[in-house]
């Protein structure tokens, strides 16, 4: 069973264990969906291995969701234990770009240690994909909590506001040029990684 929680104005969650939640994203008043812990443990146990075996590791390609899934396979380490992962990841892409047929995509996996973008902002795309394979997952706010004209500021919310998915979710976020999401473009903030913490996420963005 999906759920649609209203919180403020047009800022909305849909979630639910089926990726079908995904296409939520098309409903106005929702500018958050996801498939709440969509990943399997296998994907997840790999991207933990990825974590320890390469830190830091970064891939980062742009193109059609077919050429992404040869250049991902191409630059892939040669390790069994990661196949989950990448079919894990060639899988997100390949619903990506069937829910909205963009001209291109844009592919990124990385291993975290710390924060990349750690105060709360809004993305100027239209929509962007990411999934939490280990580690703390992305953290948002409801619009109830968001003051817009102090976006970027320290200490912006305090911490009973602050929502995070989990390790495991897939999840749409609509960005501030998401045609008639002008001004409700989901405010979020990459989570703090503790030390010995492994964080691996995969973000896809619409590209022009």
């Amino acid at each position: 069973m999906q759920t649609v929680s209203a919180d403020h104005a047009m800022t909305q969650y849909a979630g639910g264990p089926s990726a079908a939640v995904l296409a939520d994203i098309y409903q106005r008043a929702v500018n958050l969906a996801v498939w709440e812990g969509g990943l399997d443990w296998q994907a997840r146990l790999g991207a933990e291995t990825l974590c320890r075996a390469r830190p830091g590791f970064l891939c980062n390609i742009h193109g059609r969701a077919s050429a992404v899934d040869d250049d991902v396979r191409r630059r892939w380490p040669s390790d069994p234990a990661l196949a989950p992962l990448l079919q894990a990841v060639t899988d997100c892409a390949r619903m990506f770009e069937e829910l909205f047929e963009p001209p291109a995509i844009g592919l990124r996996i990385t291993a975290l240690d710390r924060a990349m973008c750690p105060r709360f902002h809004v993305d100027r795309i239209p929509v962007r994909m990411i999934a939490t394979f280990c580690g703390p997952g992305t953290e948002w706010l409801p619009n109830r909590a968001v003051d817009r004209d102090h976006l970027g500021a320290s200490g912006a919310a305090s911490s009973p506001q602050v929502q995070r998915l989990r390790a495991g979710d897939v999840a749409l976020m609509k960005g501030e040029n998401w045609l008639g999401n002008e001004g409700n473009g989901l405010v979020h903030r990459s989570p703090a990684v503790e030390e010995h913490t492994a964080r691996l996420i995969a973000t896809i963005d619409w590209l022009d």
